[in-house]
């Protein structure tokens, strides 16, 4: 499996049970570095499939 970091933090999300991305970019966010929109393009943030 690859490891996922969450874009904001960098820390390890791929065994966490809930990761977010952002539907534009793509960019990959853990519970606690989530918003409703994306850091870098400001384009809405939704729950992502663990390994997705």
């Amino acid at each position: 499996m690859a490891q996922e970091v969450c874009a904001k933090c960098r820390k390890n999300i791929s065994q966490a049970p809930k990761r977010y991305r952002c539907t534009s970019c793509g960019a990959l966010f853990c519970p606690s570095c989530m918003d409703r929109h994306c850091l870098f393009c400001k384009a809405a943030v939704v729950e992502a499939a663990p390994g997705r």
